[in-house]
């Protein structure tokens, strides 16, 4: 697979999947309206986890908009990761993959996954410490 084709498929796997909020859960308590979420799994190349870990987390120049972003290893898989990414708004957590210091952790990591796994959207309720 061409490089651009990995860089534009790890956008839409990591990216891509986030829910807006319509102002109020299924059991009627008031919501933080506009938070996407998104749960991804991936799978590097064996042995290469850390290394993929390592690029998804390698800028240090922030990220406005981003309430959380949460890289676990898998349990039982010793390379799976999983990413959990909490977004004040669609617009922020789009114009994320646009940064210099993003696009560069994109072009470091594309290589090293193996599987793009799932994607999974989330309604975000709350994000704590309030």
């Amino acid at each position: 697979m061409p490089t651009q084709d990995r860089s534009d498929r790890l956008i839409q796997g990591w990216w891509k999947a986030g829910i807006r909020l319509l102002g109020s859960s299924s059991n009627g308590r008031q919501t933080e309206v506009g938070m996407y979420g998104i749960i991804n799994r991936f799978t590097a190349h064996p042995g290469k986890r850390d290394e993929l870990i390592a690029a998804m987390t390698s800028d240090e120049g922030g990220l406005e908009g981003c309430r959380s972003f949460v890289v676990a290893h898998d349990a039982t898989d010793p390379d799976v990761m999983w990413l959990t990414e909490i977004w004040d708004s669609k617009a922020r957590w789009q114009a994320s993959v646009e940064r210099p210091g993003v696009k560069a952790s994109i072009d470091v990591a594309v290589p090293l996954v193996k599987d793009w796994g799932t994607t999974v959207e989330t309604e975000v309720v709350k994000v704590l410490p309030d």
